[in-house]
């Protein structure tokens, strides 16, 4: 269900209905569409939990001058890499 989701554009819905397994994929994706729209606080929580490199959200906060939402966007790794040693 969260592929035809994907395809009609209803991003939040796939992300709703996938598995876990798909979620850093759909968010990924959803972070971008976010990121797209200038909500970049959302977007760099999205992106925390998404598939994207490190090096790629960062450059692109780094691009759009948006220091604070990466501050965002490193504080929300940190708190999953820490909830996983754990």
């Amino acid at each position: 269900a969260w592929k035809q989701y994907l395809k009609k554009g209803h991003i939040k819905q796939a992300l709703e209905n996938c598995q876990s397994s798909q979620k850093p994929y759909v968010s990924g994706i959803y972070a971008d569409q976010l990121f797209q729209k200038k909500k970049y606080i959302d977007a760099a929580k999205f992106y925390a939990q998404s598939s994207k490199t490190f090096e790629e959200v960062t450059l692109r906060f780094i691009t759009e001058s948006q220091y604070t939402c990466l501050i965002v966007y490193l504080i929300k790794v940190l708190e999953i890499v820490s909830k996983k040693k754990d």
